[in-house]
């Protein structure tokens, strides 16, 4: 891609009416979530915010994944997924129970 290259996209001049000397030339951006330099601006942002909201504390990122035999039932039928999230939660809580985490 020729994101934020001189001969690729360009670049924008802001001169300084009052300071004739002082230029300063800024990149453009293709914001495409495909393009390596946009979309790592664009995930260090995100994981910076996620920072923010998130307690600063040891975690563990838990995947629960459907069969993909189910995916398309969950995908026609939405009124199933707080079922399957319901189950997802009560075996995390059995299981942290059963380990001492939570009380059981």
């Amino acid at each position: 891609m020729n994101c934020r290259e001189p001969n690729g996209l360009g670049y924008t001049t802001f001169a300084c009416p009052d300071h004739p000397d002082q230029i300063t030339h800024i990149p453009r951006s293709c914001k495409s979530r495909f393009c390596p330099v946009c979309a790592k601006i664009q995930v260090d942002k995100w994981v910076a915010d996620m920072n923010r909201l998130f307690p600063n504390c040891p975690y563990f990122h838990i995947t629960f994944t459907v069969p993909s035999q189910f995916r398309i039932l969950l995908f026609e039928k939405r009124s199933l997924l707080n079922a399957v999230f319901s189950a997802g939660a009560r075996t995390l809580l059995s299981f942290l129970g059963e380990q001492g985490i939570l009380p059981a």
